[in-house]
């Protein structure tokens, strides 16, 4: 496990009002993606304010979905989210997604914004499961799911392709 980080990020969750900043962090995401050499595939362009306000306003709208941030100062350095299915055969499940500005990796922010979104959602009545997907070369990803307690359940073959060609994603859960 990381040092402790010593001015940790506040972490809390997103509003509507967090839109801009929102904006500006994935934006900030997909220079960093096209900085690192994977600009290789068409990647879905970062969202307007505007879009990042009606993602805010319908994650909250779910009253099984969250979404938290940490702010460093004034700018969102991570988020993480986890979506509920939205059916009667899915509704104890959900997918979760995580991002941590290229600074912070490793500093043991990812697992703070994971303590916070699993504890959020084992409070949700009847939820039991939170999956997600990882890029088989994600080393540092896939280490840090397994030390929260994410078992892999499968690969999925050829399921992304981040860096010019077809790669393997891993199948990770945490059931309770």
């Amino acid at each position: 496990m990381p040092n402790p980080i010593p001015n940790p990020p506040d972490i809390r969750l997103a509003t509507p009002d967090d839109a801009v900043l929102m904006a500006a962090y994935m934006h900030r995401l997909r220079a960093e993606v096209r900085d690192g050499g994977l600009d290789t595939v068409p990647w879905r362009p970062p969202p307007t304010d505007e879009q990042e306000h009606d993602y805010l306003r319908k994650t909250l709208d779910n009253p099984r979905a969250c979404l938290f941030i940490a702010l460093d100062g004034g700018e969102v350095v991570g988020r993480i989210n986890i979506a509920g299915g939205e059916l009667p055969f899915d509704r104890h499940a959900g997918t979760l997604g995580l991002s941590v500005a290229p600074h912070w990796r490793g500093r043991g922010l990812g697992r703070m914004l994971m303590q916070a979104a699993i504890a959020e959602a084992e409070n949700w009545p009847g939820f039991c499961r939170i999956e997600l997907c990882c890029a088989t070369w994600n080393t540092r990803g896939l280490a840090l799911y397994e030390s929260m307690g994410f078992v892999t359940e499968g690969i999925k073959r050829k399921a992304v392709n981040m860096r010019g060609v077809p790669e393997d994603e891993v199948l990770m859960a945490l059931v309770w």
